[in-house]
């Protein structure tokens, strides 16, 4: 056995490969330890070539054997963690190709974007010292895997082949489901292997450690604040709190500065991110030279995270009156705590990706609560192009009308090429490998959580999507459309074509990652058609489609974009000191591509 005995601070999200998002991880301490089993040299194949093996006359594909046990305490092993508090959850194994560009990352970091992974599940009734949780084909029918089996006999893992490093989570049950990378849940040693479908292996792995809850970190200029809701305990049953890491401007505690009371940026978390956002931040606030890109407020990066992983404060039957929680509890009592001025003007939202959205469907739900919305990549946007779908005309999320498989997470290679890293078909197969009944916290499963009501037959979200065949429930389609700014738009255009014109500002780029500009395209067309027919001279909003950029570009782009275009609204109410001269900004403009923003030149 080979240890590696070094310690290592994990962030929110896998940032060698990008992950989905749906495991949030704390900043605690854990160790690595690792073993490598030497087995017999075997053809590196892929799982298609194992099942044309079989359809071309094979031999069956030989039966792997994984068993991963949580061992016993026992007199110098250092090496056992602690029995979790739930002893009933979920055994994950998660898969990684033993490739050197993804040795940074640990196989339970996963899943991840832009290298689908292999990955297998199993439920768990009552997890005990010493006694083996065992993957294969006797309990086949138990076991949830990417990629899906490829026979009546398979477990999903036996087809794989190549040269692999494994690992394994307990993803405990808990009140508060945010991912497999929670607090309290167990990590396994990582093994390196080689596998084959057509020998046995037999691997055995032990929870070596728990994910600990460490406290927030003390960084200047941020507070961790968090209140009992009371609308949200009492629609679990339970204790609820809202939570926000807050990052307070340079001058907040100088008692002889001019301005005591401030006006508040709240942030909105893009999936697999959390109110951690704040440290982040902070350095910005506290330095002088980017006063003019950064707004002197008081930024409340807000904690989306629920009892289905991230509820985008949308309400909802699976997440509880989140919208009127932090609007009639939450807001009220940080404007106390931080002497904020409590006007709708003094009062922004600002987000990335489902962030996005979230500031969208506030905005909207609250319009005397907040006053504008600056959002990068809002996702969904509109229904009929929910990243690559159409749920106003397809049947089937996996294959569009042209017979192809539906892309869902692309990066740029050339000017006119894309990379296809991940399909609808990978995306769903490995959030339902994760967890099947629609926790796992990814993407689609927080979209069935925040859209959709309890299914009475499962008691989880109605599914817009069946993971194993593609078609799309029209009843959750329905429940989808109701939250469709695009439609919202068409509705009662009176009411929402004044906020969404004058009050809200996107940016994304023309090739975004997960196709999200095809929503704000649309959004944008019907916009436009509306301030035609309503007669609109000049519109206080924005919506500009930035050539060339993937997700992580444009949102460089909004952070400077964004910050002058609040520094002008804080401004021109009375709520922000006069900055430097607008020639001071022009350095950071990019010529022939960025738009005005309100009030520059």
């Amino acid at each position: 056995m080979i240890v590696t005995g070094f310690v290592i601070a994990h962030g929110v999200m896998a940032r060698t490969s990008p992950s989905l998002g749906n495991g949030y991880k704390p900043r605690a301490a854990r160790v690595r330890v690792r073993e490598t089993i030497h087995l017999p040299p075997m053809a590196l194949l892929p799982p298609l070539f194992a099942l044309l093996h079989l359809i071309l006359g094979g031999s069956e594909l030989a039966e792997d054997r994984f068993s991963v046990v949580l061992p016993s305490a026992k007199a110098g092993d250092a090496f056992v963690p602690p029995v979790p508090a739930a002893s009933r959850g979920r055994v994950i194994l998660f898969f990684l190709d033993d490739l050197p560009r993804l040795l940074a990352s640990d196989p339970s970091d996963g899943p991840f974007l832009t290298h689908p992974s292999p990955i297998a599940s199993i439920a768990v009734a009552n997890l005990k010292p010493d006694s083996p949780i065992v993957f294969d084909r006797s309990v086949r029918d138990a076991i949830a895997s990417f990629p899906l089996p490829v026979d009546d006999t398979s477990n999903g893992i036996d087809s794989l082949n190549g040269r692999y490093r494994v690992q394994a989570i307990f993803d405990c049950a808990a009140q508060d489901n945010i991912g497999h990378h929670r607090a309290g849940n167990l990590l396994s040693n990582i093994v390196e292997l080689d596998l084959s479908s057509t020998s046995e292996e037999v691997v055995a792995l032990r929870f070596e450690t728990a994910i600990e809850a460490v406290p927030p970190r003390k960084i200047q200029g941020v507070e961790w604040v968090e209140m009992k809701s009371a609308l949200l305990s009492e629609a679990a049953g339970h204790d609820v709190f809202l939570r926000a890491g807050v990052a307070l401007p340079r001058e907040y505690h100088n008692i002889d500065a001019p301005r005591r009371v401030w006006p508040a940026v709240y942030a909105l978390p893009a999936l697999g991110e959390t109110h951690d956002n704040a440290i982040e931040i902070a350095p910005a606030l506290q330095s002088e030279n980017l006063r003019t890109a950064f707004p002197q407020a008081v930024w409340v990066c807000l904690d989306a995270r629920g009892p289905t992983g991230q509820h985008a404060f949308v309400d909802s039957d699976a997440n509880g009156p989140v919208t009127r929680a932090l609007v009639t509890e939450f807001i009220p009592f940080l404007e106390q705590k931080y002497r904020l001025v409590a006007k709708p003007e003094a009062r922004v939202l600002t987000g990335n990706g489902l962030g996005g959205f979230a500031c969208l469907w506030l905005l909207l739900r609250a319009p005397d609560t907040f006053s504008n919305a600056f959002v990068c990549a809002p996702e969904p946007v509109a229904m009929a192009r929910l990243g690559q779908i159409d749920l106003t005309k397809l049947t089937n999320a996996f294959v569009g009308e042209d017979a192809t498989e539906i892309a869902a997470f692309r990066g740029i290679l050339g000017p006119q090429d894309d990379r296809v890293y991940m399909t609808m078909r990978e995306a769903l197969a490995m959030e339902t490998a994760i967890e099947p009944h629609g926790l796992s916290g990814g993407i689609f499963d927080t979209w069935n959580a925040m859209f959709c009501a309890i299914d009475p037959t499962t008691a989880s979200p109605r599914r817009l999507i069946d993971p194993v065949s593609g078609a799309i429930d029209p009843v959750a389609a329905n429940e989808y459309a109701q939250f469709d700014i695009v439609e919202a738009l068409a509705a009662n255009p009176a009411r929402i074509g004044p906020i969404l014109d004058d009050r809200v500002h996107i940016l994304v780029g023309s090739r975004d990652s997960s196709y999200a500009q095809r929503g704000v395209e649309l959004l944008k067309e019907r916009l436009e058609a509306w301030r035609k027919s309503a007669s609109r001279r000049k519109s206080l909003g924005s919506i500009d489609v930035l050539p060339q950029r993937d997700r992580d570009a444009v949102s460089t782009d909004a952070r400077l974009r964004f910050g002058f275009a609040i520094n002008d609204w804080f401004r021109s109410h009375g709520l922000a000191d006069e900055l430097p001269s607008f020639d001071a900004r022009k350095p950071f403009r990019t010529p022939g591509v960025d738009a005005p923003i309100p009030g520059m030149p």
